[in-house]
């Protein structure tokens, strides 16, 4: 951008999208108050099934020693955070809490899953109670497995305290800690038979029962029974004291969330940017699990094309776009409206066109590889173009001239980075139209707005997510003669590996050269994407923070005799090989390169506009 459009974007307020999750997530969780519940009810909630986890939450995986921290938090009354449950209106497949063995038989069986329609969903929630763990799983099935048994949990009492102690003492005050066995030399009480005490209402005949379980009751039976009877007492009496604690209704805080798909789909979004790892795929994978299991699908994907990253959330709004039944392909529209039938009907579609559309790219060098495409959601209106005209060899001249022209200009004009949903329908339409030989409104071309003036504004693009930045290393592939080469002159290929380069290195340019800028000026373009370009990683390290002109005569030297067509290839001046002297003219280096790649965006993008208008445009009425 220019530095007066900079200027006046900048100058506004913005509020990020994150910023509005924020919002919007604070809004929902100040309208729900929150509730407290003993330890007893949850386990009863989780026993009788009408406390679940979503199918996509992540498998249980805290070790032994952050449950002993759970409770020994627990125990001394030290907030564990808030348990956050939801009460879903849709569909859902849900799954029990983790109830198997942490190793040896039974260790890898499948969780049992239930799939719930609409209305049982909201009829079980109405009737039953039901609520499934939207955050606090892990805290959830620890204090689950170590209630039941599953886990192994014991209470260690201190030593040497008496039923005295145990009676004037509150329970923090007599634990030692919590371990994943019992001790032979001081009472110790086992989580779940606390919890069974609770459950069964064990009497003290039960509890002694209990008792000579233990590896202290064994041991003090072999020397004094009188010390036995005194150790067993403390160990009815901690038991007890566990049990109360169990019995406390104010120890588990939770919000419970009536929500819609609209709700939960922001609560997930918000969680999101808290670090939880989940997109609205794993929501839809729930729902749908029963009829169509998406996991499994997206894995035989991978295993079929290992070379591709399947964008997930692509490929659903794929499945969407070909149903033909979304004026829009928002998470929330697709949450409502997308069903197992869509699925099963155009998934194996969906992913042939996926793969066509990523290999139509790169075989005529608009990209160089998948990993740096502009944008992936480019790919959703290809491939719309490609179903309708079935298959990429029937595409003619005309056709090609077209998508090549959308393609750059789509890229340089940022046209996917805001609203990016709302585009990518109106694209998919457009080039479904210029697929069956229909004109294009002219209100259609003039959404095509080039983001650069002129070739200093490249200098401002410095991060490399960032379409320009991307589409302007695309673009030298695109225009050299077969496309970039490896600087030992292989050509690079879309498998390759590659790293975005400093051409002059930035410890190069740190290390206080007298260069053509000032020294802080000098460090700021050095990050410029006009300083960069693509080559593999084993390359990028030889190179390390030796000057150009060192570096570039040491590929030489290594008999490298294309090297001058490889350097043009990546508009890198001849000069910096030949004059050392060149090393140090930074400034001169970015100008003249920058100045060449504007030009070979503005052939691509400004230069075909007028063909492009008169063959695909609607005539327009005077």
């Amino acid at each position: 951008m220019s530095g007066s459009k900079q200027v006046a974007l900048t100058s506004m307020p913005k509020i990020s999208f994150r910023d509005r999750l924020q919002t919007s997530y604070d809004a929902l969780m100040s309208e729900t108050p929150s509730n407290t519940e003993s330890l007893m009810t949850l386990i009863e909630g989780i026993d009788k099934e009408i406390i679940m986890l979503p199918e996509f939450q992540r498998d249980f995986t805290w070790e032994l020693e952050q449950t002993f921290d759970l409770f020994d938090s627990l125990v001394r009354d030290i907030f564990i955070g808030t348990v956050i449950y939801g009460k879903p209106s849709f569909e859902m497949t849900l799954r029990l809490m983790d109830n198997r063995p942490r190793k040896g038989k039974g260790s890898r069986e499948k969780l049992k899953t239930k799939s719930y329609s609409d209305d049982e969903m909201k009829q079980l929630a109405n009737t039953k109670g039901l609520r499934i763990v939207l955050d606090g799983q892990q805290r959830c099935t620890s204090i689950y497995r170590a209630l039941t048994g599953i886990d192994k949990v014991y209470f260690y009492a201190k030593e040497d305290i008496s039923i005295e102690d145990v009676k004037s003492s509150l329970l923090e005050d007599l634990l030692e800690g919590f371990q994943g066995t019992d001790s032979d030399e001081r009472v110790t009480v086992r989580l779940e038979d606390a919890y069974i005490l609770v459950k069964e209402s064990l009497d003290d005949d039960e509890l002694n029962f209990k008792f000579a379980n233990m590896k202290l009751s064994r041991r003090l039976l072999e020397t004094s029974q009188e010390e036995h009877d005194k150790k067993m007492k403390v160990y009815r009496a901690v038991a007890r004291k566990l049990s109360d604690l169990f019995k406390k209704d104010k120890l588990v805080t939770y919000y419970l969330l009536d929500m819609d798909v609209e709700k939960f789909c922001m609560f997930f979004e918000r969680s999101n940017s808290r670090g939880i790892q989940l997109n609205f795929t794993d929501i839809l994978a729930a729902k749908l699990y029963s009829n169509f299991n998406l996991r499994k699908k997206i894995e035989e994907f991978e295993e079929q094309y290992p070379h591709l990253e399947l964008n997930r959330e692509l490929i659903v709004r794929g499945v969407a776009i070909l149903s033909d039944k979304f004026s829009k392909i928002e998470k929330q529209e697709i949450l409502k409206k997308l069903d197992a039938t869509h699925f099963n009907q155009y998934w194996d579609e969906v992913c042939k066109l996926y793969v066509e559309a990523i290999t139509y790219l790169e075989s005529q060098r608009l990209i160089i590889n998948l990993k740096w495409i502009p944008y992936e959601s480019i790919l959703l209106p290809l491939m719309t173009f490609l179903r309708e005209i079935k298959g990429a060899s029937n595409i003619t001249e005309l056709q090609r001239q077209f998508l090549f022209w959308w393609y750059w200009a789509s890229v340089f004009s940022a046209r996917y980075s805001q609203s990016s949903n709302e585009t990518i329908v109106a694209d998919a339409n457009a080039l479904r139209d210029v697929a069956r030989g229909k004109k294009l409104p002219a209100t259609y071309f003039a959404r095509f707005n080039m983001v650069l003036d002129k070739p200093e504004d490249l200098f401002s693009y410095t991060k490399s997510a960032s379409s320009i930045y991307r589409g302007f290393l695309n673009v030298l592939h695109f225009s050299s003669v077969n496309g970039l080469k490896d600087w030992n002159s292989s050509q690079l290929t879309p498998k390759d590996k590659l790293e975005d380069h400093h051409i002059f290195p930035k410890a190069y340019i740190d290390s206080g050269r007298n260069f053509d800028v000032v020294t802080h000026e000098a460090a700021m373009l050095s990050e410029s994407v006009v300083n960069r370009t693509l080559v593999p990683k084993i390359t990028n390290i030889k190179i390390g923070k030796k000057s150009p002109y060192i570096y570039l005569n040491e590929l030489l030297n290594n008999k490298n005799l294309n090297l001058e067509a490889t350097l043009e290839s990546h508009l890198v001046p001849l000069g910096l090989l030949h004059d050392e002297a060149r090393s140090e003219k930074l400034s001169g280096f970015l100008s003249e390169r920058a100045n060449k790649a504007f030009n070979l965006i503005k052939k691509q993008v400004t230069e075909p506009l007028d063909t492009i208008r008169r063959e695909f445009g609607q005539a327009s009425i005077s």
